[in-house]
């Protein structure tokens, strides 16, 4: 199990070792949840580190159950099956993503405190996330975005990724690092002593120290 999500990063950090020396890359942390872990695996590696928010998107016939996520640059992920099961109508969907797309954009915002985003253009986003849950609409959202905002390709680098995801996310990942790959997660929560929600400004304060030089980082814990 591991400790913390700091502890996960410097893990991942040790198996993306073998992307420095072959071209540009951006650490993306997504949510404020992936921050913590996103963190180490840029100091150690010498990346910058940016940010992506992606929001669920409930059913209208029920909140409980998610339909899809929505991430910046209006990038979308639909589960279709979800869709045709309430047969939600395109109208009633449109509208859902308008308000949701608002929120995603001032989370991101808050999260960056008013810094635009990371140029990624020809560079290999690594998307880092605190853990992947069977689904994985979140990431498939996040990735279409990165994709957007022209990465050359994108890896998934996260602490639990079950397979049932990685089948759903493959064709669009052109790498996927884990540190733990079992066939189902029910929370990935599970795989940490402690997995508190992280607090938007915690998040954002370890965004902004980010850019501060190597030599001046205080010994991680």
């Amino acid at each position: 199990m591991l400790r913390h999500r700091t502890t996960a990063g410097v893990l991942l950090a040790q198996k993306l070792d073998a992307l420095r020396g072959h071209g540009p890359a951006v650490i993306v942390a997504l949510n404020r949840g992936g921050v913590p872990v996103a963190y180490p695996v840029a100091r150690l590696l010498g990346f910058p580190l940016d940010v992506i928010v992606a929001h669920a998107i409930p059913s209208p016939a029920d909140p409980e159950v998610v339909m899809g996520s929505v991430s910046e640059a209006g990038a979308v992920a639909i589960d279709g099956y979800v869709r045709d099961r309430f047969d939600v109508d395109g109208t009633i969907l449109d509208r859902e993503l308008s308000g949701l797309q608002n929120g995603v954009s001032m989370e991101a915002d808050r999260l960056r405190r008013g810094r635009v985003p990371i140029t990624l253009d020809g560079c290999v986003a690594v998307l880092v996330d605190d853990g992947l849950a069977n689904w994985g609409t979140d990431q498939l959202a996040a990735m279409r975005a990165l994709r957007k905002r022209g990465a050359h390709s994108v890896v998934l680098a996260t602490p639990v990724a079950p397979q049932r995801a990685l089948e759903r996310l493959g064709k669009e990942l052109d790498g996927i690092v884990a540190l733990e790959m079992p066939d189902e997660v029910t929370d990935p929560g599970d795989a940490f002593e402690n997995h508190d929600p992280v607090p938007l400004e915690e998040a954002a304060a370890l965004l902004e120290h980010a850019r501060w030089p190597v030599w001046a980082e205080t010994p991680l814990a």
